[in-house]
């Protein structure tokens, strides 16, 4: 009983996620289930009915509250047996951290984007390029150093600094009406697996913190600018969706995968997509239609790809409400 009280324990610090304990969003959600199991068939071994149906009720509970993978792959599987007319407009936006290299070109030329923003960004030349091979002469990108952002229209810069970790971008695609787009990256996560020490949880408390200001920052700019807009926030976020630094967020943005993703949402690393770190996040003014992440070929991670319903499709469901 010890051992499934540790486990218990375990998996609601998890769920609470205290800053203190922010090194347990290192460890996907799903895999608590594999332990959560085990002490379900230990209880049931042990003929202990009562407790085997109270820890099953509980990681059930855990499972569809907290492994979202059961949500997004439920929804793949309703999307496949339901046949439902397409929206006439539809606004796609993909976020990618692209290694620093320009041939990631071809896994965006895959998903036919209308909206990009990288991370890892090459540089000014390797951008006009890419651009060009995307959009052709009706493509614009904006340059922020690390990320930036290309877009098959306009784009009018709202906040530009090559030191700084995000850029914002008002912008305008033909017949749309405009996006306000943050491409960001977040500081890198801690490279270490010492966990035994104090170093380890003191360090993993303090890159929450970080990643606390860092978002800061982008809800100041996007308060500044229009918080009544359509607003995109998407990029690498170097930590998963459910850590609570990603709380500076959710006042005013919601996580697009968690509203329509599809399949399973992992990005990182492109091989073993195990953490979802790379994400799109959106407010009120926008409506998603499907988001999944899509394998590539020149990067480490996976890219994202977010359909919004475009403003017309938008307007006329809206209508018929």
């Amino acid at each position: 009983m010890t051992a499934v009280s540790a486990l218990l324990a375990a998996g609601l610090s998890c769920i609470a996620s205290p800053d203190l304990l922010a090194a347990l969003t290192l460890i996907p959600a799903w895999l608590w289930l594999l332990p959560g199991l085990m002490s379900v068939v230990w209880a049931m071994r042990w003929k202990l009915r009562r407790t085997a149906l109270l820890l099953g009720g509980l990681w059930t509970l855990f499972a569809f509250g907290w492994v979202e993978e059961f949500t997004s792959v439920s929804r793949s599987i309703a999307r496949a047996i339901t046949v439902s007319a397409p929206t006439d407009r539809r606004v796609r936006v993909v976020s990618l951290n692209c290694a620093n290299t320009a041939r990631c070109v071809e896994d965006l030329v895959r998903v036919q984007p209308d909206i990009v923003l990288l991370q890892e960004s090459p540089g000014i030349d390797g951008l006009q390029r890419m651009t060009q091979q995307l959009f052709g002469d009706a493509g614009h990108f904006l340059s922020g150093g690390d990320t930036a952002i290309l877009a098959r229209g306009t784009i009018e810069g709202r906040f530009v600094d090559l030191a700084g970790h995000f850029v914002v971008g008002t912008i305008t695609l033909p017949g749309e009406e405009p996006i306000q787009c943050v491409s960001l990256r977040l500081t890198p996560p801690v490279a270490r697996l010492d966990f035994w020490t104090t170093g380890f949880w003191l360090e993993h408390r303090e890159m929450r913190n970080l990643h606390r200001r860092e978002l800061q920052e982008v809800v100041q700019e996007i308060r500044r600018t229009d918080a009544t807009s359509q607003w995109v926030v998407g990029g690498d976020f170097n930590t998963t969706p459910h850590d609570r630094a990603l709380s500076e967020l959710r006042p005013m943005m919601a996580d697009s995968f968690s509203q329509s993703g599809t399949g399973l949402g992992g990005t990182g690393t492109n091989d073993w997509p195990l953490f979802r770190v790379d994400q799109v996040w959106v407010n009120s003014h926008c409506e998603t239609e499907r988001v999944c992440a899509v394998k590539s070929i020149h990067s480490d991670h996976r890219l994202v790809v977010c359909d919004l319903q475009g403003e017309d499709a938008v307007d006329s469901r809206a209508g018929d409400r």
